[in-house]
C-alpha cells in the first residue's frame, strides 16, 4: 500500500464523496517532442510504472493532522474535521509526516492513464472535488468560477506553479481514478 498525500479541502471531498480522481505530475517528462511518441506514451505510459499504484493497488491518505495523548502517542486528530475558527487553536503537523497508522482514509486505484494537464474535462473537473455553486458555477475555496475546469486551473497553479509546474506548462500528469475503501481504519497502532 503506498501513501498519498492530499490537502485539507481535497480531504473533505474524499470524506463527502465529492472527489474520485487526482491528478499527480509525471516525473520526469517525458523527453522526446514527436507526437507519434506522445501518442503511444499516453497509452502504455512509456513502460513506466505509475509511482502512486496500480489498478486494484490500494494507497492510505496523509492528512494534515495532531497525534495526541501521553507517549506512547495513543490516538490522531485530523485538520479536515475542525472549522477554520477552532483549527487556529491545534498545532497542525503537515500531511507528510503522518504515520502509517494515523491514516483513517484507504483508497482503491480504479484506473490509470497519463494526458495533458489542460486535457481535463469537465465531468473529470468535477470528480476532482469540486462542488456546483450558484448560478451553475463551481467553487473552490470559497470562491466562484464559471465552471469546473476554470476552479481546477485555480487549485492546480496554487499547489504546482510555485513547483515549476504551473498551468500554462501542460504537463504530463498521472490520473488516477480511486474509490474509498469502507471500514479500512488503521487506526491501532502497530
Amino acid at each position: 500500500m503506498k501513501p498519498i498525500l492530499f490537502s485539507t479541502p481535497m480531504v473533505k471531498a474524499i470524506l463527502e464523496d465529492r472527489k474520485s480522481q487526482t491528478r499527480r505530475v509525471l516525473k520526469p517528462e517525458p523527453w522526446s517532442m514527436d507526437p507519434a511518441y506522445f501518442h503511444d506514451f499516453s497509452k502504455d505510459f512509456g513502460g513506466r510504472v505509475c509511482p502512486y499504484g496500480q489498478v486494484g493497488g490500494e494507497m492510505y491518505v496523509r492528512e494534515t493532522h495532531n497525534i495526541g495523548g501521553i507517549p506512547p502517542k495513543e490516538w490522531a486528530m485530523y485538520r479536515a474535521d475542525y472549522d477554520d475558527k477552532t483549527a487556529q487553536q491545534i498545532v497542525w503537523h503537515p500531511s507528510i509526516f503522518m504515520p502509517r497508522w494515523a491514516s483513517r482514509i484507504t483508497l482503491e486505484v480504479v484506473s490509470v492513464r497519463v494526458e495533458r494537464v489542460q486535457e481535463i474535462s469537465r465531468s473529470d473537473a468535477l470528480a476532482e472535488g469540486f462542488t456546483p455553486g450558484l448560478n451553475g458555477l463551481e467553487s473552490w475555496d470559497g470562491k466562484l468560477y464559471g465552471n469546473s475546469q476554470l476552479a481546477f486551473e485555480a487549485c492546480w497553479e496554487s499547489i504546482n506553479a510555485k513547483r515549476g509546474y504551473g498551468w500554462e506548462t501542460n504537463c504530463w500528469v498521472w490520473v488516477l481514478e480511486f474509490k474509498r475503501v469502507e471500514n479500512a481504519s488503521l487506526l491501532e497502532k502497530p
